[in-house]
Formats: C-alpha cells, sequence, structure tokens
C-alpha cells in the first residue's frame, strides 16, 4: 500500500534505507501464495524488484457517493495526513502559487505549521467522513500530492463524486493518469498543464494572469 523507498526520502531517512526496504518487500512477497497490489503499475514495479510470486491487481474500493453538484470556481481542496511522506510541501508551493483560489485542508499533523498562516487556505483538522466527502466534492479541484501511496482512498472519492485530481508526477500516482481518469499532472509549478489538462481544466497550475 505505501512506497516505503519514498516515505523513507521524505523522512529524512539513510539513503540505505530504501534499498533495505525494498529487500525487505521482496523477500516478504516471494513467501506469500499471492500478492495483491493497488494498480498495475505498482504490480510492473514489483515484477522489476524481483517478486516472482502471482501478483492479482486490486484496486482500493470505495463507496458511491454524491455526484459533483455546484462546484465553487477557484476552490481546491486536500484531505488526509499533514506530515512530510503526504507531500505538505508540494501542496504549500501550489497553493503560495495561487493566491487567487482558496482552499481547504481537512486533516492535521506534523507539518501543519506549514500551511498556517496562509490568507487563501481554511484548516478544518479532522472531520466526520460525510462532512469531508461534502467538502471535496463542493470544490473545483482535489489536490494529491503524495509521493508514498499507492492508491490513495480520498482522490478515488473525489472522482467518484466527479471532482478533477491534480496529482503529483511520481510513479506512485501513474494510475491517476491513465486516459479519461480526470486526473492531470503538474511537472513544474507556474509552467503550463498540458493540452490535455488545459482543455478540461481551470488554469490552476497554468501561467498567472
Amino acid at each position: 500500500h505505501t512506497r516505503y523507498r519514498e516515505m523513507a526520502a521524505t523522512s529524512g531517512a539513510p539513503s540505505d534505507v530504501k534499498w533495505v526496504a525494498d529487500a525487505a518487500a521482496v523477500a516478504v512477497a516471494n513467501r506469500c501464495n499471492v500478492v495483491i497490489a493497488p494498480t498495475v503499475a505498482l504490480a510492473a514495479e514489483l515484477r522489476t524488484l524481483g517478486v516472482t510470486r502471482p501478483i492479482s491487481v486490486i484496486p482500493t474500493p470505495v463507496e458511491a457517493c454524491a455526484g459533483h453538484a455546484e462546484a465553487r470556481a477557484k476552490t481546491w481542496s486536500y484531505c488526509g495526513r499533514l506530515s512530510a511522506e503526504k507531500g505538505i510541501d508540494w501542496l504549500r508551493a501550489v497553493v503560495v502559487a495561487r493566491p487567487d483560489w482558496t482552499g481547504v485542508i481537512i486533516g492535521d499533523g506534523p507539518e501543519r505549521a506549514l500551511l498556517a498562516g496562509l490568507p487563501n487556505v481554511r484548516l478544518l483538522g479532522a472531520l466526520p467522513h460525510a462532512a469531508a466527502l461534502r467538502l471535496v466534492s463542493n470544490a473545483s479541484v482535489f489536490l494529491f500530492p503524495s509521493r508514498a501511496e499507492t492508491q490513495g482512498i480520498a482522490p478515488i472519492e473525489a472522482m467518484a463524486a466527479g471532482v478533477v485530481i491534480q496529482r503529483a508526477t511520481e510513479l506512485a500516482n501513474d494510475w491517476l493518469a491513465q486516459e479519461g481518469c480526470g486526473a492531470y499532472r503538474i511537472d513544474a509549478l507556474c509552467d503550463a498543464v498540458p493540452a490535455l489538462a488545459r482543455a478540461n481544466l481551470p488554469p490552476l497550475f497554468g501561467p498567472p494572469g
């Protein structure tokens, strides 16, 4: 479920930790009858690392939720723990780069101080699931900056509500890049987004102005 290599990199652990994490994951997987991976991309990565046991791809399920009814323009949401492995530094950079957009952050954690005091951000802390879903479904864009998660539940629920996902660029989130799923990546802040995204998204991550 978690790519510990990336998690170790964001936590300041020694560089050797990521290789130890890979070796441990492969050793455990090769002692199993079947390995379950949440995405095709992760299954392929496990093969590359040396997993030889059968791998079944079973995506993370979510309950059906209400549609994307009346999204407010120029709004975004984030739902998750505020910790380094979640890519909060990326999230802060995006928020600071576009002060003309406003957003809500649902969740708490040790990186909260990075976002506190930003004028276009409301820090709401932990909320009941139903209340969090309502806020996510009322935003124009859902931000998913995590570099370590293989398939987060929050962006899946956002897509189920019809919300566009803006994601980090790393392999962990390549499952979100499949054609037609409504998720787009950025390669650098304030660069033009890909042509497909420009045709479907407000210019949250396009050139200012």
